[in-house]
């Protein structure tokens, strides 16, 4: 069906006469289901994937994090000063296990996930 005409029959529906009966406009409506039908149909099977795609990558960027924490913690070290205080990154060993505990979480929701729906893509 041509663009336009698709479009001028969407914004401006002509009534039925004599010269284009019922019919004809059943069979416009009933492509244009089908049209949207198909322009659907990709759009909310994507936002699945991408969150699943996303929610992995997120884990892996919380554990990666969460080590490089851990490891600046070690690398930097500790140090007294002259009069006895002590001078240490202390923050760098709460946030380094608070990402790890978050992206290790993250991870086992992801494949939850993917286990959780591999039977319902085998079924299809």
């Amino acid at each position: 069906m041509n663009q336009r005409r698709f479009a001028s029959l969407w914004l401006h529906p002509q009534p039925t006469s004599a010269a284009q009966p019922a019919r004809h406009r059943d069979a416009d409506v009933a492509a244009l289901r089908t049209d949207l039908a198909a322009i659907r149909r990709p759009h909310s099977q994507e936002p699945a994937m991408i969150r699943l795609f996303s929610l992995s990558t997120l884990s892996l960027a919380l554990l990666a994090l969460g080590g490089g924490c851990l490891l600046a913690f070690g690398s930097i070290g500790s140090t007294i000063d002259e009069q006895g205080f002590l001078h240490e990154p202390f923050a760098l060993l709460p946030i380094g296990w608070l990402l790890i505990f978050a992206g290790a979480l993250l991870a086992i929701l992801a494949g939850l996930r993917t286990l959780l729906r591999a039977p319902r893509r085998q079924a299809r």
